[in-house]
């Protein structure tokens, strides 16, 4: 993230682990999740298809 400091950059590198931790749980293995659930979740977290 250019212009962030390095404590923004941890924090949020924290807050999108956690966010990848919960949906991991949300999603049973098989499960396949579609285009607009995806839009959805980065839409709300702010994660990019790079993050996932």
């Amino acid at each position: 993230m250019v212009g962030a400091s390095n404590a923004e950059q941890v924090r949020l590198e924290f807050l999108n682990t956690r966010i990848i931790l919960i949906l991991h749980s949300l999603f049973a293995q098989g499960d396949e999740i579609g285009p607009r659930m995806l839009a959805r979740i980065a839409k709300s977290t702010g994660l990019n298809p790079e993050d996932l």
